[in-house]
């Protein structure tokens, strides 16, 4: 009786662990500027498979609340791998400055054609009325007393936009 038992046992162990299940775990980061322009802005992507199967077909899709999205074909991302990517998302026509939403979605296969995804937020301030990206730099300088000299000043411009600048 016991010897059945133990048989049993074995079986039923030896069945478990040829059905064990595969599992895809993927870790999405993402990057993008803090300001965008009515031009295109790039968003930085990273995707690990952390599971032990490939995910197959993989396809990443930016939208944005205005209607547009981005499309990359990724392909296959097979276990334990990074896959860092750009996207050029844009361009951009929203309606008012502000902060604004978007979502980056990713669409994928595992090995018997079941769909599944994972879907990652991220935010931008589209033409904000906040202070232009403009740097202003000089040497420094003495005045004499009762005097005036001359500076020189550099400007460096990092908006997507022209501005006007007066000292």
């Amino acid at each position: 009786m016991r010897v059945k038992r133990v048989f049993a046992f074995l079986v039923v162990f030896l069945l478990a662990m040829y059905g064990s299940a595969s599992v895809i775990n993927m870790a999405l980061t993402m990057s993008t500027p803090t300001y965008v322009g009515t031009g295109a802005f790039p968003v930085i992507v990273s995707i690990v498979n952390m599971g032990d199967e490939t995910a197959f077909g993989a396809e990443a899709k930016v939208f944005l609340p205005s209607g547009e999205n981005t499309v990359k074909l990724l392909g296959d991302i097979h276990p334990n791998r990074e896959y860092a990517f750009n996207l050029s998302v844009g361009p951009v026509s929203l309606q008012s400055p502000g902060l604004y939403y978007g979502f980056l979605l990713v669409e994928y296969k595992d090995s018997n054609g079941y769909p599944l995804s994972i879907v990652g937020p991220f935010f931008v301030r589209y033409l904000s009325d906040s202070t232009p990206n403009i740097i202003l730099s000089s040497e420094p300088l003495t005045l004499p007393v009762d005097g005036s000299a001359t500076m020189k000043v550099s400007a460096k411009n990092t908006d997507d936009a022209s501005h006007t600048v007066s000292l």
